[in-house]
């Protein structure tokens, strides 16, 4: 089963200053760790979302995963994994603290179903 990672980057609050921009790649299953089972892809991922960070932006980068955030949610079974990432790019968004668990998935995936449906439009007039 291939699950999703999305990396969120923030740059400083003002390009004049020297702080770190900050990339933290989050995966909802086996949360960026090098030791597991597929630690070659994971150091494939990390190589282009590194090269990716310096195209955005040349310099020093703070990288962060979701096993360092603390509270945050993880998924440890099933295929949620999808989900788990459209509420982590939402939670990241509105700078809310994460407070979604695995629990609430199935209510969650129904939700995010009605969200779509009712604020996109496949193209026809009805």
């Amino acid at each position: 089963m291939r699950h999703k990672t999305q990396m969120v980057t923030a740059a400083p609050a003002s390009p004049s200053t020297d702080s770190d921009h900050t990339a933290c790649p989050i995966g909802s299953y086996h949360s960026a760790t090098d030791s597991d089972r597929h630690s070659q892809r994971q150091v494939n991922q990390k190589t282009f979302q590194r090269n990716l960070s310096q195209s955005i932006h040349p310099g020093p980068w703070k990288e962060t995963t979701g096993l360092e955030i603390e509270g945050f949610p993880r998924q440890l079974y099933g295929n949620d994994c999808g989900i788990f990432m459209l509420m982590y790019a939402l939670y990241t968004i509105l700078d809310a603290p994460y407070d979604f668990t695995i629990t609430d998935m199935p209510a969650l995936r129904k939700w995010w179903c009605v969200m779509l449906m009712e604020n996109f439009d496949l193209g026809r007039d009805i």
